[in-house]
């Protein structure tokens, strides 16, 4: 099989998940393309292997004007039932219409690269716009397609019946976001999945030793710096934990708009000897960090969190994950089993759980191997990539 992977804005910070995906699935005898709508900012790009992908990704935007003309001449059914597509749809304002008419553009590209090419099924790494122009180009040139649903369906505008009418299948990120996609959209459950993004557990793994000294904790965040991450809440956590006597230390992955703030409430509360940011980094230095660590702290709230990666690839490398319940999060993590969880916007309840595992050497040492058991057994990226085929197989005729 030939087939499509897109990634709006591709290569940010937050694509290696899906792009490990994509590597499992070439290892599995899959030869992918990767599509784009957009060239990621600078500042996103923190990872070489995917800024080497980007070099090889076809990118829709901006459209090449050859590839519309020739697509524009090759099916101006295609092009009318586009117009169909964008007139029915019912919760976009007009304003997000004529948005959509640029799209078509986008779509038209799209499918003279993929007749061109022989791609034979595209799979779409988001139910925003990316999943218009995938919808589109299906209407252009009949290549089918698949949506994944990262997160709360809110997230990623509106219109999702007719981003997802003819989609083969949604792969969504965890049971919630998929049984949102069952209530909302109203898609037969045999073609809506719930599939972790997945991590490599070959290359994420503990270290051959970790020191654990009671009463001493390494604490590790690999977030965006932005509100809904809930950094602050991790921080009032880390700041009780001091005024407990706990020798604890904080390091923060990531970088976003929110770095000025978050580094004030350090500075107010005293901490900066023992909180740090350390700005966005790549994989290997994300790595030595979690090994280097003893808990991973997803202080997550709102809306859009669902399977979030990060705590997959701390608990790959042995890390107890004491995460805020929201998402997939109780999908992921057994409460006092591999990590504990709690209530959104609780530091308190953070810090409890926190000071539980930083007194008890023991308790740490299990929820460790707790942690690598589960990774290994649910979440690696091979197990993910052979879910995503053998659905495209069953939906499609792509063989």
């Amino acid at each position: 099989m030939k087939m499509g992977l897109m990634i709006p804005d591709f290569p940010g910070q937050t694509h290696v998940a899906m792009w490990r995906v994509g590597q499992a699935m070439r290892e599995l005898g899959t030869e992918v393309q990767f599509f784009s709508t957009q060239r990621a900012a600078a500042q996103a790009r923190c990872h070489d292997f995917l800024i080497e992908e980007a070099t090889k990704t076809h990118y829709v935007y901006p459209p090449n004007p050859i590839a519309v003309l020739v697509t524009v001449l090759r099916s101006p059914g295609g092009i009318w039932r586009c117009w169909q597509y964008i007139a029915g749809l019912k919760e976009s304002s007009l304003k997000d219409k004529l948005r959509c008419l640029f799209l078509i553009l986008c779509a038209a590209d799209m499918a003279y690269y993929c007749q061109s090419q022989e791609i034979e099924h595209i799979f779409i790494h988001s139910c925003a716009n990316a999943a218009h122009i995938g919808a589109m180009n299906f209407l252009l040139c009949g290549v089918t397609y698949s949506l994944r649903l990262g997160g709360d369906l809110e997230v990623y505008g509106s219109d999702h019946t007719s981003k997802m009418n003819k989609a083969a299948f949604v792969a969504a990120a965890a049971e919630p976001t998929r049984q949102q996609v069952l209530d909302e959209v109203g898609l037969a459950p045999d073609k809506v999945y719930s599939v972790w993004l997945g991590v490599d557990t070959k290359r994420f793994v503990p270290p051959s030793q970790r020191e654990l000294i009671p009463g001493k904790i390494r604490l590790v965040t690999v977030a965006r710096l932005n509100p809904a991450k809930g950094h602050c809440y991790a921080i009032e956590a880390v700041k009780q934990l001091r005024d407990r006597d706990i020798d604890v230390h904080y390091t923060l992955i990531g970088s976003g708009d929110s770095e000025a703030e978050i580094q004030q409430q350090i500075e107010k509360l005293e901490l900066s000897d023992c909180v740090h940011l350390i700005g966005a980094q790549g994989e290997s230095k994300v790595i030595e960090t979690l090994q280097a660590s003893d808990v991973f702290v997803l202080p997550s709230i709102n809306k859009g969190e669902a399977s979030p990666v990060a705590a997959l690839e701390a608990m790959s490398c042995g890390l107890p994950a004491v995460c805020t319940i929201i998402g997939g999060t109780p999908n992921i993590v057994s409460d006092g089993i591999n990590g504990y969880l709690v209530p959104q916007k609780d530091a308190k309840s953070l810090a409890e759980g926190l000071y539980n595992l930083a007194q008890d050497v023991e308790l740490r040492q299990k929820m460790s191997r707790a942690a690598r058991d589960r990774a290994v057994e649910s979440f690696d990226c091979r197990l993910s990539a052979q879910r995503v085929l053998e659905a495209i197989k069953t939906h499609t005729e792509v063989s």
